[in-house]
């Protein structure tokens, strides 16, 4: 699946670490969510294994299609459970694919 390579993929991982951390913090969902796009907006395919590009793809274009606001610093996802909690659990599921497991 990943590279052997310790820093493979390393930018991808830190950014979805960022994404996760922003999901586990007290604020209202829509602005968690909002914080996590920021982070994976880094992004680009290309920061991915072939196999995990469509996931990441798949996520960026729900969040990105439910975006509200937006300016680099604050953005707002309109999403409401059980749909966010989907949206977040597929951040976490991507980390962990991506880090080999846990």
């Amino acid at each position: 699946m990943t590279s052997g390579h310790p820093h493979a993929y390393s930018y991808a991982r830190q950014k979805l670490w960022e994404a996760i951390h922003a999901l586990v913090t007290e604020l209202p969902m829509r602005q968690r969510l909002g914080h996590a796009h920021n982070s994976l907006l880094l992004l680009v395919p290309s920061d991915f294994p072939d196999e995990l590009r469509p996931r990441f793809e798949a996520i960026m274009q729900e969040l990105q299609e439910r975006l509200v606001t937006f300016t680099y610093k604050e953005c707002e996802i309109d999403m409401r459970a059980p749909r966010s909690k989907r949206v977040a659990r597929q951040i976490f599921d991507l980390y962990v694919e991506l880090r080999g497991g846990i």
